[in-house]
């Protein structure tokens, strides 16, 4: 999971890897919080500020990958 939203609140866990394939996303040491209404853009990290916001967004974020049955990814199918 990439990231997770809840109200204006959206967090990320991983961030884009410039250098793209085979590793595009990096994670993050800790997560970046964002307020969507007051910073569209997300230039400014909350997750200081917000302890508590992080620790029960990541927290829903570890129950939903528990619940989540992951597929094969068809680009590592052979045929």
């Amino acid at each position: 999971m990439f990231a997770l939203r809840k109200g204006p609140y959206k967090i990320h866990f991983y961030r884009n890897n410039p250098f793209g394939y085979p590793k595009r996303l990096e994670e993050l040491d800790s997560p970046k919080l964002y307020n969507l209404e007051e910073d569209p853009s997300e230039r400014f990290d909350l997750a200081a500020e917000h302890p508590e916001l992080v620790a029960e967004l990541t927290a829903l974020r570890y129950a939903f990958v528990a619940d989540v049955t992951l597929a094969v990814s068809e680009l590592d199918k052979t045929n």
